[in-house]
């Protein structure tokens, strides 16, 4: 399995070796920190259940057209715009929350979603097993 591009996304794109950072940095996190001031704006103003649904859907796009598209500039581009959108999240959840559950139980609203972030990291870092046994793609 060792060099075989469905096991190791490095194999497909020996490019990250010199370019995590890139990856992990500039095209994720800045875009993120400045979409973000605008997204929790938009959560006044928009339809905060139908913007969420927009995100995921979005956020989804980006991750299939990752697994699928054989070109590192497209899976650059894809990082940035993941940043970008994924930034809506938290303000969209936390203003759903204030919206569907009333005042003496959005606390522990609060923590559980607060919670699934640490549990999705967790999770992640599992992923290399499923890598080992079913590839990347």
């Amino acid at each position: 399995m060792k060099g075989d591009v469905k096991f190791e996304i490095a194999s497909a794109y020996p490019q990250l070796h010199d370019t995590y950072g890139l990856l992990v940095g500039l095209a994720f996190t800045v875009p993120y920190s400045i979409a973000g001031l605008y997204a929790g704006n938009m959560t006044k103003t928009g339809n905060r259940k139908q913007m969420m649904i927009f995100t995921i859907l979005a956020l989804s796009c980006f991750q299939l057209t990752t697994g699928i598209v054989d070109s590192f500039a497209v899976m650059v581009a894809m990082r940035f715009l993941h940043g970008m959108i994924s930034s809506a999240v938290n303000p969209l959840a936390f203003s759903l929350m204030s919206d569907y559950f009333p005042q003496d139980k959005r606390s522990t609203a609060n923590s559980i979603i607060s919670s699934g972030n640490f549990i999705g990291i967790a999770l992640s870092s599992m992923t290399i097993l499923l890598i080992k046994a079913v590839g990347w793609r």
